[in-house]
Order: structure tokens, then sequence, then C-alpha cells
């Protein structure tokens, strides 16, 4: 993600400046979002609490809906989709839910599954006088409420899956179960995770490496691929590890439109860009196929070059996120960042410190760039003092301590020591 500062321009914090989060500080910020619940529990056991029991042959029929589903998003089929879907769905409901129809074909997917998760509860009609949500036993509700993963890939772009979570409300009707709505559990937090061409109609550009889709309009979107082709090869000259070779860019028209895709827990005016961190938890800590998002009230206003730039920034969160893990500290996250796009740059002298991390959360713009600084400077110093290929040492092995006790940086330092005696040990053998 790249923060947005008065006195330096654009930049990017990240689901866009630092794995996922939002930019429009000068930086970029990444956002952690769980794409499914850890752990997958077998769906012929209890329900949330003490709400029944779904059953084999009830999971059976909700897997084949799911199933239809899916298959009807990857024909393009929209009558079959709308099939799954009840009489009784609210009528906003079904034209989000139906664009995953017309997505199947403007963005070309590759692959598109929903599967059931785990099982989150029992739930009765919604009650007309406080619209809230009753839960009831599994014998007086026609109505379950299921978490259900989607995986999709985009032809050309993906190579392993993106991935989000939908909390779909089933009901019961005469021609078997229907999907009835995706909103059920929203007022408690589990709000459905929703992509940018399901809430709104979006225009969709195309490069060689770039798949560019927003409601900005069309020669909004053909500048924005443009530059990041530019900013591709840009990044290819500064980062020296393999990488996916291409990147889907989502380009909101407004601020509006940025929160109520990424609902970021930051204030997401203050960024120019992010680029999504997003975790499937079924599998312990998979991470999906990250995007960027532009936050076009900042990042539309600044130069060609300086939106390269910034597209660079976000380029190097892309390259390292499947290295990343949940100890993995956001100024870390950044600073490979801004270290890569600034050239690599190698302070032998100085001690190393860490940037304070809360300030990335709740400073000012002013603040968020000057940490951005620090954290660029920290790698700095780690290439100066143990090589150049040390930072994105110490950020897969740090990424790799999945488990392990220990504040964040407490795992660096040990990771960082280790590296030192691995060259120290090297250094030996030498002489």
């Amino acid at each position: 993600m790249k923060p947005s500062s008065p006195s330096m321009g654009a930049r990017s914090p990240g689901l866009a400046a630092i794995v996922a989060v939002v930019a429009s500080l000068a930086a970029s910020m990444v956002s952690l979002s769980p794409a499914a619940s850890q752990g997958r529990q077998p769906l012929d056991t209890a329900v949330a609490g003490d709400f029944g029991v779904v059953l084999p042959d009830l999971v059976a029929q909700i897997e084949a809906v799911l199933a239809s589903r899916s298959a009807a998003v990857m024909a393009g089929d929209a009558d079959a989709h709308l099939a799954t879907i009840a009489p009784s769905a609210p009528e906003g409901f079904v034209t989000i839910d139906g664009r995953a129809v017309d997505a199947s074909a403007t963005l070309g997917f590759a692959s598109y599954t929903e599967q059931l998760a785990t099982a989150v509860g029992v739930a009765s009609p919604r009650s007309e006088s406080t619209g809230v949500i009753n839960l009831a036993p599994a014998n007086s509700a026609n109505t379950l409420v299921l978490e259900v993963v989607r995986e999709f890939e985009i032809a050309g772009i993906d190579q392993w899956p993106a991935a989000s979570t939908l909390y779909l409300s089933f009901i019961d009707t005469d021609d078997g179960w229907k999907v009835a709505g995706d909103d059920a559990l929203a007022s408690i937090g589990l709000a459905s995770e929703r992509a940018l061409w399901e809430l709104a109609d979006v225009d969709v550009a195309r490069t060689p490496r770039t798949v560019v889709y927003g409601t900005a309009g069309m020669a909004r979107l053909k500048e924005v691929a443009a530059l990041t082709e530019a900013a591709i090869d840009r990044f290819e000259a500064n980062w020296n590890e393999p990488w996916q070779g291409a990147v889907a860019v989502a380009v909101p028209t407004n601020l509006a439109e940025v929160e109520a895709l990424l609902r970021p827990t930051s204030d997401a005016s203050r960024f120019v860009a992010f680029t999504t961190l997003r975790v499937n938890r079924s599998n312990g800590w998979d991470v999906v196929s990250p995007r960027i998002v532009s936050q076009e009230s900042n990042f539309s206003r600044r130069s060609i070059e300086r939106q390269t730039e910034i597209m660079v920034h976000e380029l190097v969160h892309v390259a390292s996120v499947r290295a990343s893990g949940p100890a993995t500290p956001l100024w870390l996250h950044e600073g490979l960042a801004e270290w890569v796009t600034n050239g690599r740059q190698a302070t032998p002298d100085g001690t190393v410190s860490y940037p304070d991390l809360f300030l990335f959360r709740t400073g000012s713009a002013a603040q968020i760039a000057q940490i951005y600084d620090q954290a660029e400077q920290t790698l700095a110093q780690i290439a100066g003092q143990f090589g150049d290929d040390a930072p994105w040492q110490l950020f897969v092995d740090v990424g790799a301590t999945h488990g392990l006790p220990g504040t964040s940086d407490y795992l660096v330092t040990q990771a960082l020591q280790a590296i030192g005696q691995a060259q120290q040990a090297i250094g030996s053998g030498d002489q």
C-alpha cells in the first residue's frame, strides 16, 4: 500500500501497500482478510451452537446448488445461474450475484468454484419489526446461513486462485434449496466479500501482462494499463526473484467504491493505492492471488511518472505476498517495497532499528510517509551489513515462521541473527 503525503507526493501503503492494504498516503498498504475460516468442520456435525444438525443428504443438496452456480458462471449461462436464486431474494442481491456470470466473459475466468467451508448457523426469517436475524432450532426454520469459499482465476493473469468468502442464505423452497441472499450475518461482522466487478458494472482493458477493470471509464483504464506495463519493466529491472509475471488492477471511481470493496480498518483517504493480502485459512496459511487497487481521488492526481513509481511499489507487494506469513510486520512489507522501488540501496554503517509499527495505522499522512522512509532505511542497513540478498532472505525467513512464539519484531531479530551467523560460518570456511 502507498500513503499520500502532501510533501512527498503519492506513496502506496498496502489489500496494497503492505501486501494488501489501502494506499492514499504516498505509500501502499496491505489488508489481511481471511478468505475462509480456519479448519474445515465436517458439515454432517452440529451447525453453530445447538441449532441442530446438517444431515449428509442436506449437505449434498447444498453442494449441488453450489456446483450448479459454479458451472453456470463458467458457461456464462445467466438463466442457469438465476435458477439457483430464490424468487424472494432481494433485487439488489440478484443483480450483484448475477454479475459473476458477466465477469466470466469480460475478465475471462480460467476457473471458478463455490464450495462449502463450514456451517455458520440456522436462521429464521428476518424480523419485520427489528430487521434482526433470529437464530432458531433447525426444525423451526427453513433458512441455512452457510460459509462459502469462492475461488477463481483470471486466465493469463493468475498462477494460483484468488479467493473470497460469501455468507450465503439458503432457503428450502418447493423447487429445492435456493440462495436467498448474502447479508444475513453482516450485522455481526460476517459480511460477504464481493469483487469490484460484482459491486458495479465495469469496463476491462488488457495488455500483454495486465488486466485492468473498473468503473473509472475506458480511457482511464487504458491509461492505467499502459503505466502498469511501464512499471512492470522498471520493477523487473530491480527484482531478482521469480514472480507471476502478470497482474490484475482494480480501478474504482471514488473513495466510496474503494471502501465498499476493501472495507479498510484505516482511513483509505490517506492512501493512493493498495495491494490485497487475503489468506485462505482452510489449509493453514494460504495467500490467495493478489490484486492492486487504485485510490483514484489521490492516485489519478499524480503525474504519470509518479503513478508509475507507485505501481512499481505495489508490484513488489504482488511479487512478495506469497512469501509472507502471519508474523511478517507491516514495516517489512513496506520497507521491502520502498527499497526495491528506489534501487536497492545499501547503508553499511548504522544500527539496524525497526520502525514504530503503530504509526502505520494511526499516524498522519506525513508521519506515515516518514515511517515508510524509515522502513526503507532499515532494509538498506540490512543490505549494507549482510549483503544485497539479505532483505529478501529476511522476508522469506520471517514469512516461514508459522506458529512460533514471540512478537513479529522478535522473530525478525531471530531471523536476522541467523542470516548473520550463516554468513560468518561461510566466511570462516573460506579462510
